[in-house]
């Protein structure tokens, strides 16, 4: 029996199918290339080139008003961070953030400092490279265009070991991103809206302003200062502010109600 030119047609496409998907798979990953090349030109630099080896960025939060509502510091040493926000609204009470480069650190307002583990290390560790620029040397995928904020835009996905990956919307005019979703469709998804870059040296230039999810209130860079002296101790948490005492064993009485436990002391 003589073969049918669909029976010939299927049999190409089962020889050929494999080689058909490498070829389309290089050329996604080549438009990925292509449009974190983009970015890494838009922005002038990439984490770890030595552009910028430490940097101290102050700035602020504001809430859907206007109004100030938190003071931020962020000081760094590579990937090396110690982050201070004060709280304006709370009585001007300051919390902590960091990394040691082995692992997140996060100290309340009493100076009480704990270790971050497990799934929120990874989104802290996704977020970390993008605000220090070091998506542009992650493996990357392009997924899709889309529409943004009202612009097109291209979709990579970038991802990192133990870090969650990061869905990075991109004008595929400049280069620059206008929005980054960490830990997309999982537990930890936040999306990032970013609303300006500034220049830090000439033709270097880092997020200034973003929004987080759909919240109303803005996260403002507003100084930076790259390359000045990092101490160790400049990196380490704070010292504790308060400090528990024992009294001489009285015994106070503790009401439970159905959301809280209640002391008198």
């Amino acid at each position: 029996m003589r073969p049918t030119t669909v029976n010939v047609l299927v049999a190409l496409l089962i020889v050929l199918a494999p080689a058909l998907a490498v070829r389309a798979a290089t050329q996604v990953d080549d438009k990925a290339a292509a449009l974190m090349a983009k970015h890494r030109a838009y922005v002038g630099w990439q984490f770890g080139d030595g552009t910028f080896r430490t940097m101290r960025i102050t700035g602020n939060v504001t809430n859907s008003k206007g109004e100030q509502v938190t003071k931020v510091v962020m000081l760094s040493d590579g990937l090396l961070y110690h982050n201070s926000y004060t709280l304006l609204d709370r009585g001007s009470v300051t919390e902590h953030t960091g990394f040691t480069g082995t692992l997140f650190w996060r100290s309340n307002v009493n100076g009480f400092t704990t270790p971050v583990y497990g799934d929120y290390a990874k989104a802290l560790a996704s977020f970390t490279m993008l605000l220090r620029e070091g998506t542009t040397g992650l493996p990357a995928a392009f997924t899709e265009n889309k529409t943004i904020d009202g612009k097109s835009a291209a979709i990579v996905r970038v991802s990192l070991n133990n870090g969650d990956p990061i869905d990075l919307a991109i004008d595929p005019e400049t280069g620059a991103y206008l929005q980054a979703t960490i830990d997309p469709d999982g537990a930890y998804e936040t999306t990032y809206h970013f609303l300006s870059y500034q220049d830090v040296l000439p033709g270097k230039k880092m997020v200034s302003s973003y929004r987080i999810d759909d919240d109303k209130g803005v996260h403002n860079l507003t100084s930076f200062e790259p390359n000045i002296p990092v101490s160790d101790g400049d990196l380490h948490p704070p010292s504790a502010t308060a400090s528990w005492t024992f009294g001489d064993g009285t015994p106070y009485p503790i009401t439970m109600t159905h959301d809280r436990m209640l002391i008198d002391v």
